[in-house]
């Protein structure tokens, strides 16, 4: 009985953590789009209360991303689907646990095997914009 609440509580902070980062995702998503508009004719977008409040949120986050993997090519900057990426991997390994129960070799191993596809499909793509860059804007 005891043993049967204690999973239970630990799913119920599993679930919260898989909607506090789907949320925060959500948030950085918001950011970018917000970032895009920068300033308008009716004034800077980025000055307003909502867009402070999710800079202060996000940009802590971005710019570890940013400093760490170095993602920009001329104007565009893909640190933050990288940033993303990572959230959702860590969602998908955090909700698959929060759905089992417990850790499981299965589990580990789809873990695993899911960070390794995503960093090389994200590594090929981050190529493409680099040799696009190189090739292109010279």
């Amino acid at each position: 009985m005891r043993r049967r609440r204690m999973e239970e509580i630990v799913r119920l902070i599993l679930n919260l953590l898989t909607s506090v980062l789907s949320i925060y995702s959500l948030l950085i998503f918001i950011r970018i789009i917000i970032s895009w508009f920068g300033s308008t004719a009716f004034g800077s977008i980025d000055s307003s209360k909502p867009a402070s409040f999710l800079s202060r949120i996000t940009d802590p986050y971005l710019d570890w991303w940013r400093r760490t993997l170095n993602l920009r090519f001329g104007v565009l900057d893909l640190s933050p689907i990288a940033a993303i990426a990572a959230l959702s991997i860590v969602r998908s390994v955090v909700f698959r646990l929060s759905a089992a129960g417990m850790i499981t070799i299965g589990n580990g191993h789809y873990s695993c095997f899911s960070l390794v596809c995503s960093g090389i499909c994200f590594r090929l793509f981050c190529n493409c914009f680099y040799f696009a860059d190189n090739c292109f804007c010279n």
